[in-house]
């Protein structure tokens, strides 16, 4: 009797919440997980912000392919950032959503979890995976409302260009210290390395 009755509560378990990974898997997926993270950011801390920075530093003087690279810099910061979250995110989250959304279950038939997670159907798990789209909407919209800021701000902004510009557009980051290196002494450069 008692195997009967823990059979059944077994069933209906399998049938109330979305089947999960193995131990095994996992593992797998947070060792993964982990080293994507730590490569990501040792390329972000070792190269890539020591180079926005450099390059945010002097972008008043400088073009990237004919644009002036203060808008560069807004754009990526405004634009590119957002949609590519919104992009990173989809990539995983739209295919699944759509799914729930056809099969009118959250999350979707034969998708596998990490945690315990209780099968929704019908309208909430509509709305489950209808927010899950609204998130990546945003991100797209945020890219949108980002896309009109630079401008504005270009606009505002008076051109800080100054001596110490001529010649950097060419020049190596090194030169480009020089010259800064020459603007503080003659005065033109404040302490904190604003024009």
């Amino acid at each position: 009797m008692r195997t009967a009755q823990k059979r059944f509560e077994m069933e209906r378990e399998q049938q109330e919440y979305a089947p999960r990974y193995s131990l095994r898997e996992r593992i797998r997926h947070a060792i993964v997980g982990v080293g994507c993270v730590s490569i990501f950011f040792a390329f972000w801390q070792w190269w890539a912000l020591p180079q926005w920075s450099e390059f945010a530093r002097t972008a008043h003087c400088r073009t990237v392919l004919g644009f002036a690279g203060s808008s560069v810099m807004l754009y990526v910061v405004f634009v590119a950032v957002p949609l590519a979250i919104a992009i990173s995110l989809g990539a995983f989250m739209v295919p699944a959503a759509l799914r729930s959304i056809r099969a009118r279950q959250y999350p979707p038939p034969g998708q596998k979890v990490h945690g315990k997670v209780r099968i929704r159907t019908g309208r909430i798990a509509v709305v489950s995976a209808a927010g899950d789209l609204a998130l990546i909407a945003a991100f797209v919209g945020i890219a949108l409302w980002g896309s009109q800021q630079p401008r504005q701000i270009l606009e505002q902004a008076q051109p800080k260009r100054d001596a110490t510009c001529s010649g950097v557009r060419s020049e190596s980051p090194k030169a480009i210290a020089s010259l800064d290196g020459e603007a503080m002494r003659e005065g033109t450069l404040s302490a904190g390395g604003t024009r």
